[in-house]
């Protein structure tokens, strides 16, 4: 777009805003997937539309005067928003800028085809009467030819994808040679410079990264096209010192935006009198080795040229591949801080900060030794910590929030403790606590006390108040057992998960201390439940439906593994680490496997897709056994074998000798959590797969999360030109399954779609 152009719009917008002392007016131009986006405002309130779901199509946010103009092809208004249902999801906002009266008028195109929307509001109650609506239409009329003439001209960027996806793939390739070679990161980057300046015709890109903790330049690489143009980078002691002041400024922010150079405050002499006008820019701000660091990309152009928000993607994604290059290239070469790094990622749960579940154990073992060797009972103190109906406040509010109240109560643990105390996060919702040279009832009344904080004082998370309570189990350390032998740790560990257990059926914001007399003989450590669930046959497979979103019809199932256990079902995250530790995951996977395949077998037209775990990889026995359960049950061409994106590269170097195997068998790889990982694109190198699943973080939001709904966007579209096709998990309302619809998702999976049954017929009726 035109900066003269675009300004020449947004003076036109704030001759309306003036004339009838509106508040705001913006224009925005429907877009094929039913939202709006709006071009030209005539002031910056892009707080406010990002807040707004802005959409044309049948949903709830299709029904407010915007959606409701561009479908009608009429006026549309709404004279009392405070009192209207419609804006109820973002009122807060609409308090705040002070609106009252909204007015929506379709834009039409020289054909007479609806293109796009006009929309003013007023700070004014039933402000919009029939005169002014007449007049303000009359003078949206007046200019509408040249917004369509604007958006007409605007670059297409779709026409420019494929050549992007192979500058995109040079990339991966390059940070792939980047993890086995000595390849140096600034040719790499130099290179892809100059393609991104041929891509996006710009006169020239320069890359800096910079460590902001130790004011230091990491990374610098510009274009051959940049230095023929301005011959400095914008990293210079002698001009600027050090950065210039308009780099250093961008640096601060993260953002994806155009920018008239001339007109910014920060701008340089030197580069204006070197002819730079406007400039394409993007950052990315991240943490290496605990330090503040910014990457930023830029387009220096010697004309004024806004670019389309695709395009600005397209920059932000080259500045991510370039970051990634540089982060796998000083990971290799300093060591010792990638063992710092290493050591951190060994010991520390990443979400809140605490030591994990390994580290917890060997403070436990130290712990329990001191007690031994002083002889002393009752001499620390054990907590377990469950938080109640989380599984609740995620279906509710999203993962997002979820781990939002994690590190929530994570301040309030640590804030509660004394400083000696040893806080880990051991399960997904589940914290320890190890109190040294405490008593069990004194630890009882700090426990008290967090949930009597946490009953008076809801978690408060954008704007909405959440109600959290924990159960709690302590157990402590005895001399002798009832055979007279000291207390070991696992004994201190399942009195303490018997106490926990005890407290979540007393109800919320229970706490037991573990009574060493009274041991439940149903009761039993986890190793114990897995070898019991392997010898007598308790392992089951519950199996999810996953349908065809075109048609609607079933297309598989996703078998997930369960123990029934007397009146019990056991959920794996319940057991899952265990049979890591104990070397039996692939007993259960196999069995799992053998069971699901005998059950689906029998239905001749649906595929079955199962989960591994990535110890698969180092049995040479494990696939040999899978290619037999297949040939037992003529699943050949319906089994699809999961390995999630989060795995290890170390495994994936395995795959393509792995894959051909079971190719020949009839079994593919589908990568699971796809987008999850920094390694996202790489999988895509060394798997080549009919399927990829997209990760279910990304899609329960796309609805109220526009960059989420970005990335799925982005991998579906990778993905079919990669011949492939998509699977999209978390699939929880309508709103979401009708957007997935519309992007072209091929297959789907969620709550709203069907949950985990042991009964498989419930979903063939």
């Amino acid at each position: 777009m035109n900066v003269i152009t675009f300004k020449y719009i947004r003076q036109l917008l704030e001759n309306i805003e003036n004339k009838y002392n509106l508040s705001f007016c913006w224009i925005g131009v429907k877009k094929s997937d039913y939202s709006v986006l709006p071009l030209v405002m005539s002031k910056d309130q892009e707080d406010y539309l990002k807040r707004v779901k802005l959409r044309w199509d049948d949903s709830p946010f299709g029904s407010a005067p915007v959606g409701i103009a561009i479908k009608t092809a009429t006026p549309q208004y709404s004279n009392d928003i405070l009192n209207d249902d419609r804006f109820l999801p973002v009122i807060d906002i609409i308090k705040q800028k002070g609106f009252k009266s909204i007015l929506a008028i379709p834009l039409f195109d020289v054909n007479n085809e609806i293109f796009g929307v006009f929309v003013a509001y007023s700070p004014k109650q039933h402000f919009f009467t029939d005169d002014i609506i007449k007049n303000i239409r009359q003078d949206v009329e007046s200019i509408q030819k040249q917004i369509f003439e604007l958006f007409k001209k605007d670059i297409k960027i779709e026409e420019r994808l494929n050549e992007y996806l192979s500058v995109l793939y040079d990339i991966i390739t390059y940070i792939n040679k980047g993890t086995a070679s000595n390849i140096e990161p600034k040719h790499i980057a130099t290179d892809i410079l100059n393609d991104l300046d041929r891509l996006l015709n710009s006169d020239g890109s320069e890359i800096i990264i910079y460590n902001e903790t130790d004011d230091k330049l990491e990374f610098l690489a510009a274009s051959d096209l940049f230095l023929e143009n301005f011959g400095k980078l914008s990293f210079d002691l002698e001009e600027f010192g050090g950065l210039s002041p308009f780099m250093r400024y961008y640096m601060n922010i993260e953002h994806a935006a155009n920018i008239d150079y001339e007109q910014d405050p920060h701008a340089s002499e030197w580069f204006i009198k070197k002819g730079l006008k406007s400039v394409n820019s993007t950052s990315v701000k991240a943490h290496i080795y605990n330090k503040e660091t910014a990457c930023v990309l830029m387009l220096m152009r010697k004309e004024k040229i806004s670019i389309s928000e695709s395009e600005l993607n397209i920059i932000k994604l080259v500045n991510q591949a370039l970051f990634s290059a540089f982060v796998v290239r000083k990971y290799l070469m300093d060591i010792n801080s990638l063992h710092t790094h290493l050591e951190e990622i060994a010991t520390k749960d990443p979400l809140t900060g605490f030591y994990n579940k390994d580290m917890f154990e060997t403070f436990l073992d130290n712990e329990l030794n001191k007690s031994v060797l002083r002889n002393l009972s009752n001499s620390f103190s054990y907590v377990l910590i469950d938080v109640d109906n989380f599984g609740y406040i995620n279906d509710a509010y999203g993962y997002q929030v979820g781990d939002l109240i994690l590190k929530e109560i994570a301040n309030i643990l640590r804030n509660s403790v004394r400083p000696i105390d040893i806080i880990a996060r051991i399960g997904g919702d589940e914290f320890g606590i190890l109190m040294p040279n405490i008593k069990v009832q004194s630890a009882k009344l700090i426990m008290e006390n967090i949930n009597e904080k946490l009953k008076n004082e809801p978690i408060i998370i954008n704007g909405k108040k959440i109600r959290v309570s924990l159960s709690m189990g302590i157990s402590t350390y005895f001399n002798y057992n009832d055979e007279g032998i000291p207390y070991s740790k696992k004994e201190i560990k399942i009195l303490a998960e018997e106490a926990l257990r005890k407290a979540k059926h007393l109800g919320k914001s229970s706490i037991v201390i573990a009574d060493f007399n009274d041991k439940q003989p149903d009761f039993m450590p986890v190793y114990e439940l897995i070898n019991k669930a392997l010898d007598d046959d308790l392992i089951e497979p519950a199996y999810q439906p996953i349908y065809e979103l075109s048609t609607g019809r079933v297309f598989g199932f996703e078998a997930l593994c369960r123990i029934k256990y007397k009146d019990n079902v056991i959920y794996p995250d319940q057991f899952i680490e265990e049979a890591e530790s104990l070397g039996l995951i692939n007993k259960i996977d196999l069995r799992m496997m053998e069971k699901a395949c005998k059950r689906v077998s029998i239905y001749k037209d649906f595929k079955l897709f199962v989960n591994i775990s990535a110890k698969a990889f180092k049995d040479e026995s494990f696939f040999k056994e899978v290619s037999e359960i297949v040939s037992s049950y003529n699943m050949q061409g319906r089994l699809f074998i999961e390995i999630t994106e989060r795995e290890s590269l170390s495994s994936l170097e395995k795959f393509e000798e792995v894959s051909e195997f079971l190719k020949y068998y009839g079994v593919d790889f589908v990568i699971d959590d796809f987008g999850s990982g920094y390694s996202s694109l790489l999988y895509l190198k060394f798997i080549k797969t009919q399927l990829i699943k997209i990760d279910g973080a990304f899609v329960k939001n796309i609805n109220v999360n526009y960059r989420d709904e970005a990335i799925v966007n982005g991998i579906n579209f990778i993905t079919k030109k990669l011949n492939a096709k998509t699977l999209a998990e978390f699939i929880e309302d309508e709103f979401i399954l009708e957007k997935l619809k519309n992007m072209g998702v091929d297959y789907g999976q969620g709550y709203y779609l069907g949950k985990p049954s042991f009964d498989i017929e419930k979903y063939l009726t």
